[in-house]
């Protein structure tokens, strides 16, 4: 994609992302981040039909996320119209001394909450999709399988799982069927 690889270039990356799918065809799309579990089988466009944004919504909490918005980690749906707006968002730029470096920052869910938000879109908020939080990477002692997808459950997604515990996560969802 003709945009940076950094962490400090994801809007940018999710902005080129967008464009790649509409260029290829899309008409709408799931992101989700590569510490996420998910159940790609359970991301049913039927239950998304109706919705612009499906997301877990997080309310506002710095100047990074001064409105309402996805949590980009565990995953979120755009449809048609959302995916053009991300696409073809002009007020992000590239460069960090420019007026609308705030919009487009760090954090791509911020700046996809602002772009829905500016042409009013709501975000739907979906349980499926759950963020725990595992910063240091010890999940030991957390009953985490609880809230992870697993065969008696309808969970699509849970996020911020270090590499090394993937296997364990999808290893429960297996052991759930039996």
């Amino acid at each position: 994609l003709p945009c940076g690889d950094s962490y400090y270039e994801t809007a940018f990356k999710v902005r080129e992302i967008c464009r790649w799918a509409l260029n290829h065809g899309h008409k709408e799309m799931f992101k989700t981040d590569d510490d996420t579990y998910v159940r790609p089988e359970r991301v049913e466009r039927s239950l998304f039909a109706n919705h612009e944004f499906v997301c877990r919504v997080l309310p506002p909490t710095d100047i990074n996320h001064p409105v309402p918005y996805p949590y980009g980690g565990c995953g979120y749906y755009l449809g048609e119209r959302m995916l053009e707006l991300a696409a073809n968002d002009k007020q992000c730029v590239s460069d960090p001394e420019g007026d609308t470096w705030a919009r487009c920052n760090t954090y791509e869910d911020g700046w996809i909450g602002r772009v829905a938000r500016d042409a009013g879109v709501s975000l739907t908020d979906d349980h499926r999709l759950k963020l725990l939080r595992y910063a240091n990477g010890d999940i030991e002692g957390y009953p985490w399988t609880i809230e992870a997808p697993a065969q008696h459950n309808n969970m699509i997604a849970v996020c911020e799982f270090p590499d090394e515990k993937m296997y364990e996560v999808h290893r429960h969802f297996e052991e759930s069927w039996t």
